[in-house]
């Protein structure tokens, strides 16, 4: 119930972000969630851009743990479901990095940061660290609640 709310009351929010939730997503070929047609193809790489450059803002991280959601509901259950190394009913940051973040980046030399922002890569301003382990919309809930009450955008 809570994981539906938030996914409805992120949803316009996201939109906001520059990722829009709209539009069929490409095939994938590897049989995970399909890549998202929004997301580029192509950045300046990450061997030409500076580590503290690799930022995104906190609005585009929402919107794309959203996005994964979003992609291939099913997939999300099945990580949902799965018992490997997690609680059920969680999904968290390696399941992320392994079903969707590889897959969407591989052979682009680019990470998902430089993708969103080829054209101007952002200079992180904060570092939030968390445990890779714990349930992704958990920490998104925390670090958006955290955000707004203290006005970091």
């Amino acid at each position: 119930q809570v994981r539906a709310t938030l996914a409805q009351a992120i949803g316009s929010w996201t939109q906001t972000a520059g990722l829009p939730m709209s539009g069929a997503p490409q095939s994938q070929r590897d049989g995970g969630p399909p890549r998202p047609k929004w997301l580029p193809a192509s950045g300046p790489g990450n061997l030409n851009v500076p580590p503290e450059d690799w930022g995104m803002t906190l609005r585009q991280w929402a919107a794309f743990i959203m996005s994964c959601r979003i992609a291939s509901p099913e997939k999300w259950q099945e990580l949902e479901n799965s018992t490997d190394r997690k609680r059920e009913g969680d999904v968290n940051l390696y399941q992320i990095c392994d079903h969707y973040v590889k897959p969407w980046t591989r052979n682009l030399g680019n990470s998902i940061a430089l993708l969103l922002n080829g054209d101007k890569p952002l200079k992180a301003e904060l570092m939030i660290s968390h445990a890779w382990g714990e349930d992704i919309i958990e920490s998104m809930v925390a670090v958006l609640s955290k955000a707004s009450c203290t006005g970091i955008q």
